[in-house]
């Protein structure tokens, strides 16, 4: 018995010694993997410039120029020219796209001067642009073909009737993009809404430097951007019986600042009923833009 005490004394004598036995080593596992650039080549090369259209690309509406890589950062794209139909041709007219605010697209009837033929060849000539608006390009008659035979670039878009200043400014600014437009020298005409639209629209926008009202709508309207309208050149016409125009007319013939225009027009006609009132209404905005815009 006493030996075998001994012997139970002995192991645990050296089990204390050798103390408690260690685990294996743990194996080590990377927690990050690689996420930069391999060696590898890719898949497929695309062999074209970035301001070119892919081969096979999908078609849709907008407006894809080439040549808007050219264009100064914040400007606006040029006006998009499409394919005349029988009546737009025997108009005389090139049909164009334009880009609105929230890439609404709208199209107007372009009208310009033929190139001059000198000997060194065709020279385009930049004139004085005119951007009508306030009806459908097929409901101005005569007036825009007659604007353009007086020495002017002549657009005319129907911005709709939801239009907002910046709708008219992203039209001017496209207009004035335009090859055939001096973009030093440039006006807007509008009629009923379209009036105190374009009355709007020129307050706020530099490059419209006069306008033209036929039968303006909201006196109140008027006034109130007239400050920023300030010193550039005005013409209004009225029917003296259209009692709404011509008291809003007067309105801003008391409160002008600058050179103004009242062409009052005997009976009650409004909108473009106003042109055929008055025959010599083409001629009378040919003299006086003839005073403000370099022809």
């Amino acid at each position: 018995m006493r030996r075998l005490v001994i012997i139970l004394a002995i192991v645990g004598l050296v089990a204390s010694a050798c103390g408690p036995l260690t685990p294996d080593s743990p194996t080590l596992t990377p927690t990050r993997a690689l996420s930069g650039p391999t060696i590898e080549p890719s898949a497929t090369v695309i062999n074209f410039f970035p301001t070119e259209i892919p081969p096979n690309a999908p078609s849709g509406p907008g407006q894809n120029i080439p040549e808007a890589a050219r264009i100064p950062a914040d400007s606006a794209l040029p006006p998009l020219n499409v394919t005349p139909n029988a009546e737009q041709l025997q108009r005389g007219t090139q049909p164009v796209q334009l880009t609105l605010s929230g890439g609404r697209i709208v199209v107007a009837d372009l009208y310009v001067n033929e190139p001059l033929q000198l000997e060194q060849g065709p020279l385009r000539q930049r004139l004085p642009g005119l951007l009508l608006i306030g009806a459908n390009p097929l409901v101005w008659d005569a007036l825009p073909g007659q604007l353009r035979d007086f020495g002017y670039s002549v657009l005319v878009v129907d911005l709709g009737q939801a239009a907002t200043a910046e709708d008219f400014s992203l039209a001017m600014r496209a207009f004035s993009e335009d090859e055939n437009v001096n973009p030093g020298a440039m006006a807007a005409l509008g009629v009923s809404d379209g009036a105190d639209l374009a009355f709007i629209g020129c307050a706020l926008e530099a490059l419209c430097d006069a306008a033209v009202l036929i039968g303006p709508q909201s006196q109140a309207t008027l006034l109130n951007v007239l400050p920023d309208y300030g010193r550039r050149p005005l013409i209004v016409f009225a029917s003296e019986d259209d009692t709404n125009a011509f008291e809003a007319t007067l309105a801003l013939q008391a409160a002008a600042q600058g050179p103004f225009s009242l062409q009052a027009i005997p009976g009650d006609a409004s909108g473009l009923a106003l042109i055929s009132a008055e025959p010599t209404l083409p001629e009378i905005i040919r003299q006086w833009l003839g005073q403000f815009l370099v022809v």
